[in-house]
């Protein structure tokens, strides 16, 4: 049996596989700076719609708290679902981690602008036929006090924070008597501080 050479035959094979492994490299790139783009994007607009519900509340910061007045909480409580909508467009980590900071700056604020546990009267909420002041929307009362409160079930930063780090690093009361006074109150939290302050006095001064 006479002899064949298969590496001709092998090398039209080879430069196809090479082209099919180029070609989905490219396309897996592509498609990965599209999503992140699209999330991009997401996560500008979502920030956009928290800050304009923000100005709807306080007129643009010229008013310190809402005035009641329909129109602005509904237009705020406009703002905030379309908020939710984006967010879910939001798919890369980083974005994500952006997004949730970005939504806790703005839940503060407008926790602020709401004056979230003042007292008002029944009818600051209601209408006033006398004056022509309509009532305010239900749905958007439930949206923005929802928006304004803590999320049941949400994480808080501050129970995973490094206190031993952050005491082992610097005596925070230093400087400041009333800071230790009022800090002794809290045993647990005083015992902390005292042992990382050993721990500095303990260490060879240079």
């Amino acid at each position: 049996m006479a002899d064949i050479n298969i590496v001709p035959l092998l090398a039209p094979a080879a430069s196809v596989v090479a082209m099919c492994v180029s070609g989905y490299f490219a396309w897996l790139a592509i498609n990965v700076n599209r999503k992140d783009r699209e999330s991009k994007n997401h996560l500008d607009q979502a920030i956009l719609s928290l800050q304009r519900a923000h100005a709807a509340l306080t007129d643009d910061g010229r008013c310190e708290h809402v005035r009641p007045d329909r129109l602005v909480w509904l237009t705020a409580a406009r703002h905030i679902e379309t908020y939710k909508v984006l967010k879910r467009g939001v798919t890369e980590l980083s974005h994500k981690v952006l997004c949730e900071d970005h939504e806790e700056y703005w839940r503060h604020r407008v926790y602020l602008a709401i004056d979230m546990h003042a007292l008002h009267q029944p009818g600051w909420y209601d209408e006033d036929r006398a004056t022509g002041k309509l009532g305010l929307a239900p749905p958007s009362l439930l949206i923005i006090y929802g928006f304004a409160s803590w999320p049941e079930g949400k994480d808080d930063p501050i129970d995973q924070a490094d206190l031993i780090g952050i005491a082992a690093s610097h005596d925070v009361r230093k400087g400041n008597h009333s800071l230790r006074i009022y800090l002794e109150k809290f045993p647990k939290i005083t015992s902390l501080l005292d042992e990382a302050d050993a721990k500095r006095n303990a260490r060879p001064k240079r």
